[in-house]
């Protein structure tokens, strides 16, 4: 996997007696699309887009001490899509931060325009490995407590979990970006439909009682974007 990019700005700010370091990426696809279905959140991307997704995933399981945001609300979906309960933006944030969703609409509010900073990351595929290396048996265990968990707020999707979780769940974004272009290239109508899903391990607390999405779904989507994107 070739190293990637993520053009950012970096700021700094004060809430609730905290400051929290946010990492606002810039520049991103506009073929990234994020919103709330009813048993999951979707996430419809393309090529371009799933390394930017990548990028900032891998940039979020570095960074333990910062939240890492994506502002994708202005983007559209794909226009064979319905539109849900969406668009939604994407904080990536590490479980030890216990960072509360319902702050972040202040600190997003004060963010300001924060300083530049191109972040190159190598090695990904070393953190990521291919599904077929990655072992997932002890997610099953009822004391594993490396697990992503979900939520929303200030119409943004928290996710939200350990660097060993995002690491391991990267797997997942690794074979997104490296085998359902060419999977899709070779498959055509309602078999086409590419993706993959990340869900919580069953055996984590709340999760079986959750009313709503409680997993991702990500959706590969190279065409139909809406023109000019």
């Amino acid at each position: 996997m070739k190293p990637l990019i993520l053009r950012t700005r970096i700021s700094r700010v004060a809430s609730g007696g905290r400051e929290f370091r946010v990492i606002r990426a810039e520049r991103l696809s506009r073929h990234l699309y994020v919103h709330a279905g009813d048993f999951y959140y979707e996430i419809l991307a393309d090529l371009g887009a799933g390394l930017d997704l990548a990028a900032a995933w891998a940039l979020a399981m570095r960074s333990p001490r910062s939240l890492v945001y994506l502002p994708l609300r202005s983007n559209r979906p794909p226009r064979d899509e319905p539109w849900r309960d969406g668009p939604l933006d994407v904080v990536f944030v590490h479980a030890s931060m216990q960072f509360r969703a319902s702050a972040w609409k202040e600190v997003r509010a004060r963010l300001g325009t924060g300083h530049a900073h191109t972040v190159e990351l190598h090695g990904v595929d070393k953190e990521f490995q291919r599904l077929q290396d990655t072992d997932f048996e002890p997610t099953r265990d009822r004391d594993f407590r490396h697990h992503l968990r979900y939520a929303t707020a200030a119409e943004t999707l928290f996710v939200v979990g350990s660097g060993p979780a995002f690491a391991r769940e990267g797997a997942w974004l690794r074979h997104f970006i490296e085998e359902l272009p060419a999977a899709a290239r070779n498959t055509a109508g309602a078999a086409g439909h590419q993706c993959v899903e990340i869900w919580p391990s069953i055996w984590k607390p709340g999760h079986t009682r959750r009313v709503g999405p409680g997993g991702l779904h990500l959706i590969y989507a190279p065409d139909g974007w809406p023109s000019g994107r």
